[in-house]
């Protein structure tokens, strides 16, 4: 197994998480969660983003990756099967690497509610 801390992405990919619920909060087991159109995601780990041009010194320059560790993601259910699964000891906890491109929004944290 690899500890997901020694990961780190290349290029234009990132590593998520997500928690595979096996029971329910009453304790009811959860057979399967196949019916699911997408996987909410944490990023771990990000790499330096698509290389965009090299300068004539040599010197690399990188479309940024915008996203930030530990922002929430909402990634499609085809496209967390095709990423690249980090298997780990814990049964409850999924890490894959994804492309950027893969990943379709970006959860914002939730809203305070507004004093009336």
């Amino acid at each position: 197994m690899i500890k997901l801390e020694r990961i780190q992405p290349s290029g234009g990919r990132l590593l998520l998480t997500r928690v595979i619920q096996t029971q329910t909060a009453g304790g009811i087991a959860i057979l399967t969660d196949h019916d699911k159109v997408f996987y909410e995601g944490t990023i771990l780990a990000k790499g330096p983003g698509r290389l965009h041009r090299v300068l004539d010194q040599g010197e690399p320059i990188f479309n940024e990756i915008q996203l930030l560790v530990g922002q929430t993601v909402l990634v499609s259910s085809m496209a967390w099967g095709a990423g690249l699964i980090v298997p780990q000891e814990d049964d409850d906890l999924e890490a894959v690497i994804l492309s950027e491109e893969a990943l379709e929004a970006v959860l914002k944290p939730e809203a305070l509610p507004c004093p009336r």
